[in-house]
């Protein structure tokens, strides 16, 4: 209380005093006065958890004793100090011998104040929840769905997998809500269709809303498989999906493994028994291609297509790769 306040106050008193004492009687006992208390204040409004003191007079100049109708709501000690524990009313009694007098308290419920109270997030994102309260009581936070989000201690809410969940903020048995919403991402695939070939690689570009890595799959890892990160490596002709996930978001990538393309520089071919010959084969998967001679006692052939023949007749050359053939027909005179 200010300096100029307690002046007021004290002249206010001394002139109650001076009212309620009675004119002294030449014929009457001097010591006969009446009793009376005078406080403060009469009527106060309090936040849970604060603490006022009553300032009291009295006619026997002591303390007087102090008693709350209800101490659940406010209590009081022995020194007129009064504690708002929950919201409600109640009265406080300064009591001497022949007098009292007494304060109202009124402790008013504790507001809560939530910068948002519907968030919307994506899986992985973080969101911090700002809250305060009207008497700066602490605020504690928990989750419906832990599952879906959490909360820190300080209101940090981090989102776990799509779906809905309540975050609550509770101070001096108040609670506010805020609804937090974890959305399904989006899965953005640049290509929906590609084609490799056998021993070759792709990596699928993409994004996500959710800035998460989703996982790749192959139905059919015999034709084309995939990595963690989405590359795709070709294992032989055929089709297949490359199946993309995250959240239950699914999206697909058709993958076609195409047979080559191959070509050779002779068709035909002439040699006498104990001559060489080259054969070349362009293949347009790049893959070293397989070389065989369907009859190698007429005319061999090794891996780099060099031919050697052995005696009089007649043997096809073939050179393969991936179920794509092309052949030479040699004639051993």
């Amino acid at each position: 209380m200010k300096k100029k306040s307690i002046n007021k106050f004290l002249i206010i008193v001394t002139a109650l005093i001076l009212c309620l004492t009675p004119t002294i009687n030449t014929f009457a006992d001097s010591s006969q006065t009446a009793s009376y208390v005078i406080l403060n204040c009469y009527k106060k409004v309090l936040n849970i958890k604060d603490e006022y003191t009553l300032i009291t007079f009295t006619s026997n100049g002591k303390m007087p004793t102090f008693k709350s109708s209800d101490s659940s709501v406010a209590s009081v000690n022995t020194y007129g100090t009064i504690t708002a524990k929950k919201a409600g009313k109640c009265k406080i009694t300064a009591k001497i011998k022949n007098a009292e007098a007494s304060c109202y308290i009124q402790v008013v419920k504790t507001k809560i104040y939530l910068d948002s109270k519907k968030v919307s997030m994506e899986n992985g994102s973080v969101y911090y929840l700002n809250g305060r309260t009207s008497n700066g009581s602490a605020i504690t936070y928990s989750s419906s769905k832990k599952s879906i989000a959490t909360v820190s201690d300080m209101g940090v809410i981090e989102a776990h997998k799509p779906g809905n969940a309540v975050i609550y903020a509770k101070a001096d048995k108040t609670t506010v809500m805020c609804k937090v919403t974890v959305k399904k991402p989006k899965i953005n695939l640049t290509y929906k269709n590609i084609e490799i070939y056998r021993n070759q690689e792709f990596t699928l570009p993409f994004t996500t809303s959710s800035n998460l890595t989703p996982e790749f799959k192959s139905n059919k890892t015999s034709i084309a498989i995939v990595n963690e990160s989405g590359s795709v490596f070709g294992i032989k002709h055929g089709e297949a999906d490359i199946i993309v996930s995250l959240d239950g978001v699914t999206r697909l990538c058709h993958v076609k493994v195409k047979s080559p393309e191959i070509t050779m520089n002779r068709s035909c071919l002439t040699l006498k028994a104990g001559k060489r010959a080259i054969l070349s084969a362009t293949v347009s998967s790049g893959n070293e291609p397989l070389w065989k001679s369907s009859n190698p006692s007429v005319c061999i052939v090794n891996q780099k297509g060099q031919l050697t023949a052995i005696k009089k007749g007649k043997a096809t050359i073939t050179v393969s790769e991936d179920g794509s053939k092309c052949s030479c027909q040699v004639i051993v005179k």
